[in-house]
């Protein structure tokens, strides 16, 4: 009885706290939800469909005619999700001033924006090996410096051609991003770019500084530590000059509202949806490289992102969901409410 009664005294003092946050932080009016969930719903992008966000499914024992048929499905349902929720939101999301940064590979007829914190890396190899840079080893064998040096001047980009073959690879090739769950996107960047390990140096000495400046979680901290909580205060007050593709949203990186793509991968499937891709633009002999860390990292479990984000402050997550609740629903993400 005494252990029911502090857990009901709990989850009390949790919904009273999400009240409390719900009614001072800039979040969808009430209108607004009702009719966001009318088109989700609508999209049957539902929480049994969405299930494969974080379970990959085991497809070496499936034909490759099945396993097309089923991806083919799946992709169908979240484009039509992304076109639905653009549709609906298309007078709250800014149109691009310019087109992003697009690579392409003729041979094969692709089109790829880079999301990163979303298997970039990765797939910045595999298109060095189909523009003929390297063979599959030397590639893998490569530092991630040394493949984001070497695609900006061996992979195409899309801004290169002419207007009129522009037009032709939007209408005739495949084109292709990837997102990643905003919160664990978010723990990626901070532990790679901002971790324990780099705050002495690193290119984002920069915003490590301003950070210790200006976005001290706790005013009385002075350590020269960066916390995770101090990073996600910096993501959500700081200008754009402390902004970064590698934590802004990415619906303002690779912009689904405006570019027509045909396939919008998910990080947590990342193998089999690059499989997809491979088949379905005539890819063969060629594995996509699981060593790379493209598959579930610990950053991407839900183990860790539960464990990560249960001391971080409801205000914060509220806030932070505010932040990229874009993100949330053009891709179909959960918000993870049952993390504190």
């Amino acid at each position: 009885m005494k252990k029911n009664f502090k857990l009901g005294l709990l989850l009390f003092g949790f919904l009273v706290a999400s009240c409390f946050w719900v009614g001072h932080i800039r979040m969808f009016s009430v209108k607004e939800s009702k009719k966001l969930k009318e088109n989700v719903m609508s999209t049957n992008m539902n929480s049994k469909a969405r299930t494969h966000v974080y379970k990959t499914v085991n497809s070496e024992k499936e034909t490759s005619d099945n396993f097309m048929q089923r991806y083919s499905l799946i992709h169908a349902k979240r484009i039509n999700h992304t076109r639905e929720m653009c549709r609906f939101y298309r007078d709250k999301i800014p149109k691009p001033e310019y087109t992003p940064l697009l690579l392409v590979n003729e041979e094969h007829k692709i089109v790829y924006c880079q999301t990163p914190k979303a298997g970039t890396v990765s797939w910045c190899r595999i298109l060095l090996i189909l523009a003929g840079y390297k063979n599959y080893t030397e590639v893998m064998n490569m530092t991630a410096p040394e493949v984001s040096s070497a695609w900006k001047t061996n992979v195409t980009i899309f801004q290169r051609f002419s207007y009129k073959k522009q037009r032709e690879i939007m209408d005739t090739y495949t084109k292709f991003m990837f997102v990643r769950h905003p919160f664990s996107r978010l723990l990626s960047a901070f532990n790679q770019k901002l971790g324990p390990h780099l705050q002495s140096y690193g290119r984002f000495q920069d915003i490590f500084k301003q950070i210790l400046k200006n976005f001290k979680w706790d005013h009385n901290d002075k350590s020269q530590t960066v916390k995770f909580k101090d990073f996600l205060n910096l993501v959500i007050n700081g200008s754009a000059r402390h902004s970064s593709d590698h934590w802004r949203e990415m619906y303002t990186v690779c912009y689904p509202c405006d570019v027509p793509y045909d396939i919008i991968g998910y990080f947590e499937d990342i193998e089999n949806d690059s499989k997809y891709i491979f088949n379905l633009t005539n890819i063969h002999n060629l594995k996509f490289p699981r060593s790379t860390g493209a598959h579930l990292t610990n950053s991407s479990s839900k183990e860790i992102l539960r464990n990560e984000f249960s001391s971080i402050p409801i205000p914060i997550l509220g806030e932070l969901y505010n932040k990229f609740k874009y993100d949330f629903t053009l891709f179909g993400y959960d918000m993870p409410i049952a993390i504190p």
